[in-house]
């Protein structure tokens, strides 16, 4: 037997008190909603915006994603204005959470939170964003990565780390035809000696991410995406992918991989949009994500990880 449609009314008790009614509150616009009073996304919306990367040996291909994430537009859930208004809110919550379900894919089997190789997403807490010529990385003297020394180090400051962000590309990118991924090649030892790397920090249980940078268009040209990102990622063994400047890394880049057996993982630099939960684990929690009130794509999949990030570790 199908369910009743829930009505929710959602108010302060003041403005309850002055109209009486629901249809008065509702006229009067009075309803869950974003931080900076935007409404609650309308997760029936087809995607809209275009992913602004762009092949400059051709035509745009387009990788679409939706805006939900948009910080403009909020990614956190206001709450309500008074202690009394708490359940009728909560109501509402749950009610916009059912409806979008089914329009968002979460209700499809397997989902991407089944995916055995991206469980380590749930719990990921620690991230760092790190530089590979860190000091305590890299010892000059001797040619060779000293990946243990830096998480002992890291382990001592802080407790240590779960994943790390290998950032090898500023302040050296845009200083001559080098894009991101030869300097990443251009690391001491190369790729072979990445792969070790990756290698040395899986053995400590650490998960390793790549920048994708989509916006490095005016170096030397490296091939279309997602398919320069997902060979660097098989090259090297990492797990997953950081969308700089992104509010969503597109679908694209977690079909192309399953489809050769690499389940990367995503993250966006900006947060998230609902309409990646169907393929996205990962968020950085940037322009307000830190903050203790509720997100809208956490709201929809707790499983999603926006850890907590260090973003300089590093001992010049």
């Amino acid at each position: 037997m199908a369910s009743k449609p829930v009505r929710v009314c959602v108010g302060s008790i003041s403005h309850l008190r002055r109209h009486g009614d629901c249809e008065s509150m509702a006229s009067a616009r009075a309803a869950v909603t974003l931080m900076g009073g935007k409404p609650l996304p309308n997760c029936r919306d087809a995607p809209h915006g275009v992913w602004h990367w762009i092949d400059p040996t051709g035509p745009t291909r387009p990788l679409t994603v939706d805006g939900s994430g948009n910080w403009n537009h909020g990614q956190l859930i206001a709450p309500p204005a008074e202690a009394a208004a708490q359940p009728a809110w909560l109501e509402a919550l749950r009610s916009w959470r059912a409806g979008c379900i089914g329009s968002l894919g979460l209700d499809e089997s397997p989902v991407i939170f089944d995916d055995p190789q991206l469980t380590w997403t749930q719990t990921s807490f620690v991230h760092v964003q790190m530089h590979p010529f860190d000091r305590l990385f890299y010892d000059e003297a001797s040619g060779s990565y000293t990946v243990r020394r830096w998480l002992d180090d890291l382990r001592e400051r802080f407790g240590g780390v779960d994943a790390a962000l290998l950032w090898p590309t500023y302040p050296m990118l845009g200083i001559d035809d080098r894009n991101a991924y030869d300097m990443i090649r251009s690391l001491p030892g190369g790729i072979d000696a990445l792969r070790g790397v990756v290698r040395e920090l899986h053995e400590e249980n650490v998960r390793v991410l790549w920048p994708l940078m989509p916006w490095d268009t005016a170096t030397r040209y490296e091939g279309p995406e997602p398919e320069a990102m997902l060979r660097l990622l098989n090259q090297t063994g990492a797990d997953g992918i950081n969308g700089d400047t992104l509010y969503a890394v597109p679908e694209a880049f977690y079909k192309g991989g399953a489809s050769d057996g690499t389940h990367a993982a995503l993250q966006a630099e900006l947060g998230g949009e609902l309409h990646g939960l169907r393929w996205s684990t990962l968020g950085w929690g940037e322009s307000g994500g830190w903050s203790r009130d509720l997100g809208a794509s956490r709201w929809h999949a707790p499983q999603v990880d926006r850890p907590p990030l260090v973003l300089d570790t590093t001992d010049y």
